[in-house]
Formats: structure tokens, sequence, C-alpha cells
């Protein structure tokens, strides 16, 4: 299963079809269940406010530290102010 890759000629690697293949899985489990994960896929943590992790979708897909997290707070203060109106 390698998604819709085969729609341009393009010269797609294996790390791209890897990749296209955990999407579309991620996808299809998502909504199946409502839950992206399943055995044979890389787990993707669940979103926490706190932190906690996020999944990086790349050549390697892997959890790591949620990116930017302080910055992003802004939005959540913003954001808490609007849905309190």
């Amino acid at each position: 299963m390698s998604g819709h890759l085969e729609q341009e000629t393009w010269a797609w690697s294996a790390a791209d079809r890897r990749l296209a293949q955990h999407m579309t899985g991620y996808w299809v489990n998502f909504v199946k269940t409502g839950d992206p994960n399943q055995s044979a896929l890389t787990p993707w943590p669940e979103f926490s406010a706190s932190g906690g992790q996020a999944l990086y979708l790349g050549r390697e897909v892997q959890a790591g530290p949620t990116p930017n997290a302080e910055p992003l707070a802004v939005f959540d203060a913003v954001y808490e102010q609007v849905r309190a109106q």
C-alpha cells in the first residue's frame, strides 16, 4: 500500500514509500476506530497539553518531544479567552 504515490511518476524513494504506508495506515485506523494506532505502526502518542510527545513523520517515523511547546502556549491562551466569551 503506497497511498497515492503512483499518481505521480516521480522517483519515489524507499523512505517515501515507508512514510506513505505509515500515513495510510494511520488514516485507515483512525477512520475505522478513532485511534490511529495499530501494532504494525510506530505508536502515535496521545496529545497532552502539558507538553508530552509528538509524532515526527519523516525519513524515520518516531515520537519525540513536542516542538515549540512554549510559543504555542500563546495560542492556547488566546483560544481560551475566545471560548470564554
